[in-house]
């Protein structure tokens, strides 16, 4: 197992562990465009939708109570974190590496840039201090 797969677990248990101790304080958006392909994916794992049950509140319930579907989801997550004095929004990926900064509204357009391969983005700032040991430091560049 690589030590970024051995990271991407410990943050997939912290996430998970946080979230069940205060639910709400995970904030997950998802990537409209990849939610099909995603729940079909989640499905595959063995996980059941619920009747009714939207992909999108599908795919961020079992991001958000199983470890296996947690793990599978962060390759493809980008954790934001702490907002720098300029405005900018520290990143992570997954597996906890420093993915550098982007601005809100980068952040929230999925179509430009490299975001349309991004299926989650994880809000982490409310719980920084909790998962920052799992992260790489932030690199001041701004």
């Amino acid at each position: 197992m690589s030590i970024s797969s051995d990271n991407r677990k410990s943050i997939g248990s912290r996430l998970i562990e946080l979230e069940s101790h205060q639910p709400g304080l995970v904030r997950i958006r998802l990537n409209p465009n990849l939610a099909p392909p995603i729940a079909k994916m989640l499905s595959g794992y063995g996980f059941k939708k619920r009747f009714l049950q939207s992909p999108k509140q599908f795919i961020v319930d079992c991001a958000l109570s199983y470890q296996k579907a947690m793990y599978e989801l962060l390759p493809a997550a980008l954790l934001t974190g702490p907002i720098s004095g300029s405005g900018h929004i520290h990143c992570w990926y997954g597996d906890g590496q420093y993915a550098g900064w982007q601005g809100l509204f980068q952040l929230s357009d999925f179509t430009s840039g490299d975001m349309d391969r991004i299926a989650l983005v994880i809000n982490i700032q409310p719980l920084f201090d909790q998962i920052k040991d799992f992260l790489n430091p932030i690199e001041e560049s701004i």
